[in-house]
């Protein structure tokens, strides 16, 4: 559960970091971060305390595809399709004065 969890956030950070919305680039990310955890368990077989185990890596694939999903979900409930991206959904929008519009969504 604490991989599912660590991806997922892992999987958000990323996404407000880094890709902008793009789902090209999110994918992308989010197979970068599948990779890293596949290495990072991989280099516990040379600890003597550790243990090497499949299923942390498909825990760590099912948190990031849980936020796939999610993103998904978002981009179609917010209406992204029609301009309004998921991050202007979950921060505000900006008013045409350069304000911050947090109600009133639609």
């Amino acid at each position: 559960m604490l991989h599912v969890a660590g991806f997922f956030m892992g999987s958000v950070l990323a996404w407000f970091a880094f890709t902008r919305g793009s789902m090209v680039k999110t994918v992308s990310v989010c197979a970068g971060l599948f990779a890293l955890g596949g290495v990072l368990e991989t280099c516990q077989l040379l600890v003597s305390y550790r243990h090497f185990s499949f299923k942390d890596i498909l825990a760590n694939g099912l948190g990031i595809g849980a936020f796939l999903i999610c993103r998904t979900v978002l981009e179609y409930v917010s209406g992204e399709r029609e301009g309004v991206g998921v991050k202007e959904c979950i921060i505000g929008r900006s008013t045409d004065d350069g304000g911050l519009k947090t109600e009133g969504w639609g």
